[in-house]
């Protein structure tokens, strides 16, 4: 691995999962740490040969790293793209990939076959909904209550995210059959990634106005996009969900989940009114935060949930919140959560604290020290010993391990892979 030093790339979108760590510590303590400086990585070093590059894409060799997290660039042919962590970069190959493979349907005889054979379906249905969309929604729907109740979300219920087709996409049928290839070809269909969703519009607004998608038209093109990075977290019957439920039938689940848990409404509110989540990303970290029945302070993990300003850190608050529960059900009984700021520790059944974090690469950096003797002297004020747990969903330097051991911190790397996986 090599270890250059570098310009820390810090965009804007995630100075947030910085200040997970940075809003423990006081100005004055934060200064008089000793503190590593951010490396320098080679991709083709430190990624897997399928992670690195493809028929489609490659990963720029250059990787800064700031501290948490890693920061990639990506070249394609179909558009380039960046990732914000490990995590994300593989949920980017696979939408490279099923790019490529909707643009193989698209081409195919098959396809092209069902197109002609819509006729003007295609072209005039697009036109009606752009020129007549009223006349076009009643017409499918035909009654008011039927309309609203899929498309009056923003007006009588929670509003739509950033990443989500609008009412007219949704009642035309063209969303639904995008989460139908979505899942055909394993990647998110809330995706913020703009070439995926204008490949999957394309295809499915084809598909809508002319019943496109038979078997015959997806075996006309050769391979798969593989199923090797899962990009939708999950148990199957979630992922269904995800599939075939509308985005506001997730938002009025997940409120009736976290208002039966107690969460007030004032937090529920925020929560769902961050247009940042997308419809998967907050059904997952809902799910997560279900799935812990019986642990207290939830709301603790709800409520810096709420703070993410971007798709980058949302994805961070879903990936936190899933390791919690996978710990709470595959490790030990988590009994409680408490918040420090950004920073959320769970409280084990026998006393351990244990605190989650799903980044890529921790560097003792000049926060990280100074959170870390900020800490030190909260545990010291407390009148028996503390078990200290610290799950990474990537690696540390040998520097910043020693310095959280010798303060009595069991430190566990790729704790991600185990948890959760890459999604």
């Amino acid at each position: 691995m090599t270890n250059r030093i570098a310009t820390p790339f810090l965009p804007a979108a995630l100075i947030a999962v910085g200040a997970t760590l940075a809003a423990f510590v006081p100005a004055a303590v934060r200064a008089q740490a000793a503190a590593e400086k951010p490396p320098l990585f080679i991709a083709a070093e430190v990624l897997p040969p399928a992670l690195a590059a493809g028929s489609n894409f490659k990963v720029v060799q250059r990787v800064e790293n700031d501290g948490l997290m890693n920061h990639y660039r990506i070249t394609s042919p179909f558009g380039n793209l960046e990732a914000h962590s490990n995590a994300e970069l593989a949920k980017r190959v696979q939408e490279y990939r099923a790019i490529e493979q909707l643009k193989k349907l698209e081409s195919s005889d098959q396809f092209g076959k069902g197109v002609a054979g819509a006729g003007e379906r295609v072209v005039k249905g697009g036109e009606a909904l752009v020129t007549k969309p009223v006349e076009t929604v009643s017409g499918v729907f035909g009654g008011v209550g039927s309309i609203l109740s899929r498309t009056g979300d923003a007006v009588f219920g929670d509003p739509a995210s950033n990443y989500e087709d609008n009412s007219v996409q949704a009642v035309a049928g063209v969303s639904e059959q995008k989460r139908g290839l979505a899942a055909r070809f394993g990647v998110d269909p809330y995706s913020s990634n703009t070439l995926l969703q204008e490949q999957l519009t394309r295809v499915a607004r084809a598909a809508a106005a002319g019943n496109l998608l038979t078997s015959t038209a997806l075996g006309a093109i050769s391979g798969g996009v593989g199923t090797a990075f899962t990009v939708i977290g999950g148990s199957q019957t979630l992922n269904d969900m995800l599939r075939t439920s509308p985005p506001s039938d997730l938002r009025r689940m997940n409120r009736d989940k976290l208002s039966r848990m107690g969460a007030s409404a004032d937090l529920v509110d925020l929560f769902l009114a961050n247009r940042n989540y997308s419809p998967t990303y907050q059904t997952l970290l809902v799910d997560a935060l279900d799935r812990m029945a019986g642990v207290a302070g939830r709301d603790a993990l709800l409520k810096t949930a709420t703070g993410a300003d971007s798709d980058a850190l949302a994805m961070f608050r879903q990936r936190q919140a899933r390791m919690y529960a996978s710990y709470n059900q595959q490790v030990q009984p988590i009994a409680r959560f408490s918040a420090n700021g950004n920073l959320v520790l769970a409280h084990g059944r026998d006393g351990r604290v244990v605190v989650n974090l799903p980044v890529d690469h921790l560097v003792l950096t000049e926060t990280v020290a100074a959170a870390l003797d900020r800490a030190e002297t909260q545990f010291k004020s407390q009148p028996t010993p503390v078990v200290r747990e610290l799950w990474l969903g990537g690696t540390i330097t040998p520097r910043a391990r020693q310095a959280f051991e010798s303060r009595g911190w069991k430190v566990f790397e790729k704790a991600a892979d185990k948890l959760i996986g890459q999604g």
